[in-house]
C-alpha cells in the first residue's frame, strides 16, 4: 500500500506541476516556485529533528551526540539529495531506527520537476503531439531497456534510474493528462472499465504499463468528480506537505514510547492528531510566507520583460 501511495502521490503532482508550468512566466519563475515549495519546510523539519528531537532521544551523550558523524551526515538532508536516516542514539530500538524514512521520495520527486522543466524548455507541454510521443518514448525505452536503464546513476546528487525511472513515468502520465486534459472524457464508466482491467492484469508483466494511463484516469475521476467534495479541501490551507514531513517522526516517537501497546487503528488516530498541529504551523508559519517570496519578485518584476518599442 505504501508503495500505491506514492504512485499515486507522483501522479497528482506531475498533474499539479504541469499546471505549474502552464501558469508562471518562465523557467526561472518556475523553478522559484519549486525551490519555494519543498526547501523551506524539509530545512526545518531536518533541524528540528537534528537539535530538538535527537539530543532529547539519544541514548548517546550531547556531546557524543552532536561529534558524530551521523549527525553531520543528517543535517545534509537539507540539501535534498543523497538522503541520510539516522541518528545517532535515536529510535535505536524501534522496529526500524530511522527518523524520517518519508523523506526518501523528496530528490525523485525534485529531478522530475527538472525534467518537466526540460520539457517546458522544448515546448513539449503546450504541444500535444510532442508530449505524448515523448510518453510513449519514455515507456518504450522502459520495455525495451529495462536493465540498462536500472544501471543508470546521476552522478553527485545519487539518483538511482532503477528507483526514478518508474515514479518518472507515473509523473509524466499526471502531466500528459493535464496536456490532453480537454480530450480527455472523465466518467464513470471509465473508471469501472479501467479499474476491471487493471484487476484482471494485476500479476502480467504489462500491468505496469497499463497502471501508467489506467490507474492515472481514476485518480483523475475521482479528483474531478464533482459529487465528491474534494474542490473544498484546500480552502483552509494545504497541509498535505505538512503532514507528508512530519508523519513519519511523529510515528517513531509513537512507537517509542508505547512500543507495541497500542493497536494499528490507534497508532493511526495518534498520529494524525499529533501531526496535524505540525502540518498546520508548517503551512502558516513556514511554507506560506515562503511562497510569498515570488509575489514580492513579481511586483519588482523580475519575472517579466519590458515590451518591445514600436520599430525597436
Amino acid at each position: 500500500m505504501g508503495r500505491f501511495g506514492v504512485l499515486i502521490f507522483f501522479v497528482i503532482s506531475g498533474f499539479l506541476i504541469a499546471m505549474s508550468w502552464e501558469k508562471k512566466k518562465n523557467v526561472v519563475d518556475f523553478a522559484l516556485a519549486r525551490v519555494l515549495r519543498i526547501y523551506p519546510a524539509v530545512i526545518v523539519v531536518v533541524l528540528l529533528s537534528v537539535i530538538i528531537l535527537g539530543p532529547l532521544l539519544t541514548t548517546k551523550s550531547i556531546c557524543e551526540y552532536f561529534n558524530n558523524n551521523l549527525t553531520k551526515l543528517y543535517i545534509q538532508d537539507i540539501t535534498l539529495f543523497r538522503m541520510y536516516y539516522y541518528l545517532p542514539g535515536v529510535f535505536e530500538f524501534n522496529p526500524t531506527s530511522s527518523i524520517n524514512g518519508s523523506l526518501w521520495t523528496l530528490p525523485y520527486e525534485f529531478t522530475c520537476y527538472i525534467f518537466l522543466g526540460f520539457l517546458g524548455l522544448i515546448k513539449a507541454l503546450i504541444k500535444k503531439k510532442i508530449m505524448l510521443i515523448c510518453f510513449v518514448l519514455l515507456i518504450l525505452i522502459h520495455f525495451f531497456f529495462t536493465q540498462e536503464v536500472k544501471e543508470i546513476v546521476i552522478p553527485i546528487i545519487g539518483i538511482d534510474f532503477k528507483t526514478f525511472y518508474p515514479l518518472f513515468l507515473y509523473f509524466i502520465s499526471g502531466s500528459l493528462f493535464y496536456v490532453l486534459r480537454k480530450n480527455i472524457r472523465l466518467n464513470i464508466l471509465g473508471a469501472v472499465i479501467s479499474t476491471t482491467i487493471l484487476y484482471c492484469f494485476k500479476d502480467t508483466s504489462i500491468s505496469m504499463y497499463l497502471s501508467l494511463i489506467l490507474l492515472t484516469y481514476i485518480i483523475m475521476f475521482i479528483a474531478f468528480y464533482k459529487p465528491l467534495p474534494f474542490e473544498k479541501t484546500g480552502q483552509f490551507g494545504d497541509f498535505s506537505y505538512g503532514l507528508y514531513l512530519y508523519a513519519f517522526p511523529v510515528q517513531q516517537l509513537i512507537v517509542y514510547l508505547f512500543n507495541d501497546t497500542i493497536s494499528l487503528f490507534t497508532m493511526i488516530i495518534l498520529s494524525f492528531l499529533f501531526t496535524f498541529p505540525f502540518a498546520y504551523l508548517s503551512w502558516y508559519v513556514i511554507e506560506k510566507p515562503s511562497l510569498r517570496i515570488r509575489d514580492k519578485f513579481n511586483k519588482i518584476k523580475l519575472f517579466t520583460t519590458a515590451p518591445k518599442k514600436n520599430g525597436g
